[in-house]
């Protein structure tokens, strides 16, 4: 039995989900390290499957969680996500995930 994938909120659109993330840190004096708003709060919450560990990640201003696509539409600061994207085909979600798994 595969290991359950951890289900995480995206910071860009705050979908809960376990969908292909990047996942990196920002400098303490970055002007993107900022916590959550109450509203953005009040919406991860409310939504299925959000644990305490995906809720501390969520809250920490110095890293940022986003599924790959939207990393990229915000900018990926690596400019790793669009190639990623292309190289699957622009999937998203589930079939994302399977093409990375599949291509690793």
């Amino acid at each position: 039995m595969a290991d359950e994938r951890l289900k995480r909120p995206c910071d860009v659109c705050l979908e809960v989900d376990d969908h292909p993330r990047h996942v990196h840190g920002l400098a303490p004096d970055d002007p993107n390290a900022v916590a959550p708003n109450d509203t953005d709060f009040e919406l991860v919450v409310g939504q299925p499957g959000v644990s305490a560990a995906s809720l501390q990640q969520f809250l920490d201003p110095l890293t940022q969680i986003r599924h790959l696509d939207c990393c990229a539409d915000k900018g990926c600061p690596t400019g790793t996500c669009g190639p990623q994207l292309e190289a699957a085909d622009h999937a998203h979600g589930d079939e994302l995930l399977a093409a990375i798994q599949k291509e690793g």
